[in-house]
């Protein structure tokens, strides 16, 4: 009954805060960090999220346009999250967006020069993990009952 009691207590005294909260929702930047990219004359690039994470999306072209303006965003599974228009100057098209993810949701980043030909198109999503936390790296996974 005492290890009950004692592991009871462990786990209360492991309750999570809402600082710890707000912390475990941020992206872990490092350079471990997993990437999909496509240079291409689509206007839209999709990858598969392989784990929890904050994503980037960056588009980066030379696109010329008459107007001056593009349309472009992120999706997640067909939803726009991070859409805007926005103008560009001609020859240096450079944006990044950013949302949150689950593992396996699609991704797509799009870029739309506005009725102008796309031409090489360099579109990156990269895959950030959050900082995390909780019960299991508590007990370094290792907990069994």
């Amino acid at each position: 009954m005492s290890f009950l009691k004692s592991l009871i207590q462990r786990l209360l005294d492991s309750r999570t805060t809402p600082a710890q909260a707000a912390n475990a929702s941020i992206p872990l930047y490092s350079m471990t960090s997993q990437y999909a990219q496509e240079t291409k004359t689509e206007e839209d690039f999709s990858a598969v999220a392989p784990f929890d994470c904050f994503v980037t999306a960056n588009v980066n072209s030379d696109q010329t346009s008459t107007s001056g303006l593009c349309a472009c965003g992120i999706k997640v599974n067909g939803v726009n999250i991070n859409r805007s228009n926005t103008y560009f100057p001609t020859g240096s098209v450079w944006f990044d967006k950013g949302a949150f993810v689950k593992k396996g949701d699609l991704v797509t980043v799009s870029f739309n020069p506005w009725s102008e030909t796309m031409i090489g198109t360099q579109f990156t999503i990269f895959f950030h993990k959050l900082i995390g936390g909780g019960i299991i790296s508590l007990f370094g996974g290792l907990c069994h009952a």
